[in-house]
Parts: structure tokens; sequence; C-alpha cells
């Protein structure tokens, strides 16, 4: 196995529920690192998340930001609370994500929106 050869250190799964990690238990030595899949308020995946955490699985997000969709993006609440705390809305999504122990995977190609995501 190129793990036992020394040629990987570890793995990372995207979009795998917990009987697919349960699933590459029951076959393999090596558990995945992380487990990358959507979250975001409208799709919180709390179970999933709480599996993860129990099998010493990183948890992380992508399209926090629901693919820009309006039904989040454009939320009466998320917008209100970004305005609260006069702050962009990518950015309170962000946030909300980092304090779920979640991580994220913020992407840009405009160089303000890349200014915007480390903050």
């Amino acid at each position: 196995m190129p793990y036992d050869e020394g040629l990987i250190r570890s793995v990372g799964v995207s979009n795998y529920e917990s009987r697919h990690i349960e699933e590459i238990k029951a076959y393999g030595k090596l558990m995945p690192c992380a487990n990358q899949v959507e979250y975001h308020p409208h799709f919180t995946r709390d179970e999933l998340r709480e599996y993860c955490k129990k099998e010493g699985v990183f948890f992380q997000a992508f399209s926090s930001l629901a693919r820009y969709k309006p039904e989040l993006i454009e939320d009466p609440a998320v917008v209100a609370m970004a305005k609260k705390r006069n702050a962009l809305v990518p950015v309170l999504l962000f946030s909300w994500a980092l304090s779920q122990g979640v991580g994220i995977v913020p992407k840009s190609a405009t160089p303000q929106r890349i200014i915007d995501n480390f903050e």
C-alpha cells in the first residue's frame, strides 16, 4: 500500500456520509484526515459533523456561500445579521462556519474578495 511504503501520509475525501467512512474503516488501515462537504446555514449537516468529530476526521466546508444562491445570500436574517455586525454577507457566513469548528475553502478571483476572506 502507498501508505505503508511512505508514499502518502494522509488522505482526504469529499461528499462522504458516515456510512462511507464506516466502509473505509472496515477495509483499510488509513482513515481519511478530512471530509469536505457542502456546509452553510441552510445545509448544516450536524449529524455528519458530529460523526466526523467523534472519528477524528476534520470537517471541511465547501460551497459555504451556497454557490451564491439568493436563498442564502439574500436571506433577510443573514443580511440583517451582516448589517448588524457591519460585515459583508460572505464574510459573515465564513465566520459562522469557523465558529462551528468547521474549516472553510473560500474561493475568489477578485482581489478585494480575497482580502475580505482573510478578515
